[in-house]
């Protein structure tokens, strides 16, 4: 594939007297809000981008593997992640595996179980070491969990991913850069803020 340079913009404006009057440091905390939503667009474009002005994501990319799931698009059970890791070139390295799952899929991990008998052991949460009452692991078969709204939810496709990301390029072509000036908006009495990066993936 190419990496094209996109560029991904964001603008903010304030008062020159909310910057006055306020008791926090507003361009520390406009310079944080921007930061933070152009890395939410970024994940998004990397994990979700059509490639059409924006990166293609892993979920449009062209090497993207599906795994059928059993029991249904909006069940993910056991089977589910074993037909999932059997998709893995086993020649690769595991430590860059990751699990990327919509938040909506939680209920059905919490409740995974090993079988559908009446005495079924629960498969994530540890029920011979506390339960519900510890805390949630974050790997499934040793492989980190990452939680996130980015991606489909529950019986969409995407909504759990395995990933490899040392197969995925995210190309900087220039840096985040965050700059103010109060020029544009003079004659307002008002701050302007800009955000720009420049790249693909």
């Amino acid at each position: 594939g190419v990496l094209t340079a996109r560029t991904l913009l964001s603008q903010t404006v304030s008062s020159i007297q909310l910057i006055q009057d306020s008791f926090l440091a507003i361009d520390g905390l406009i310079t944080s809000l921007l930061t933070d939503s152009i890395a939410w667009q970024l994940d998004y474009a990397f994990l979700r981008g059509n490639g059409a002005s924006q990166p293609l994501g892993v979920i449009n990319a062209p090497g993207t593997i599906a795994a059928t799931r059993t029991g249904g698009g909006s069940t993910f059970t056991l089977a589910s992640v074993s037909n999932m890791i059997s998709r893995v070139v086993m020649s690769d390295n595991f430590d860059g595996l990751v699990w990327v799952i919509n938040q909506s899929v939680l209920p059905q991990l919490i409740q995974m179980v090993n079988n559908t008998s009446s005495n079924a052991a629960l498969v994530w949460l540890n029920q011979y070491d506390g339960g519900a009452s510890v805390k949630m692991p974050m790997t499934l078969l040793g492989i980190p969990i990452y939680f996130s709204e980015k991606v489909p939810v529950l019986g969409t496709a995407g909504d759990v991913m395995l990933l490899d990301m040392t197969k995925y390029l995210c190309g900087d072509r220039m840096q985040l850069a965050i700059e103010s000036s109060p020029y544009p908006y003079f004659n307002n009495y008002q701050m302007v803020w800009r955000a720009v990066w420049r790249g693909d993936g």
